[in-house]
């Protein structure tokens, strides 16, 4: 399972972030640079001190959510789950793991998006960015009969 890693810059010595192994699903970093936010394999959303202190698990998180920022004021994360069509992001808080529906948007050409990944949000909410696969087929239809 993926697991992250703490390395200082003048040095080859790395650690382990946390005890816990992170889902698919990725990281945030806060905007201090203090803490990960990481969903666990087992669906927990957990910040993840740098500086080695104690881990903490959100309360009531949603599984699946997974962490795509921070907000500006370090106390709620942006996450998001399965990646549908239009594309749904919700502000989780910390304190509580209290979960509300943020914005939600898609392609202005949704024909043939398979998933959106990544997302990327500015720490107030004011800029988003994102991208996607789109598969594109085309059917040619034959009458084996017709000379």
């Amino acid at each position: 399972a993926p697991q992250l890693f703490v390395q200082a810059i003048d040095s080859a010595e790395m650690r382990p972030l946390c005890d816990a192994s992170m889902n698919h699903k990725g990281f945030a970093v806060s905007p201090d640079g203090k803490a990960v936010a990481i969903l666990t394999d087992d669906f927990k959303m957990q910040l993840c001190p740098v500086d080695g202190g104690t881990e903490r698990t959100v309360p009531g998180t949603e599984p699946a959510l997974g962490p795509l920022g921070w907000s500006d004021d370090g106390k709620s994360l942006f996450v998001s789950g399965p990646s549908t069509i239009p594309f749904k992001i919700y502000r989780m808080e910390l304190a509580t793991g209290r979960t509300t529906f943020w914005k939600e948007f898609q392609p202005a050409d949704p024909t043939g998006i398979m998933v959106i990944r990544p997302v990327t949000i500015t720490p107030s909410g004011k800029y988003y960015a994102y991208g996607f696969i789109r598969e594109l087929d085309t059917l040619y239809l034959m009458d084996r009969d017709r000379k």
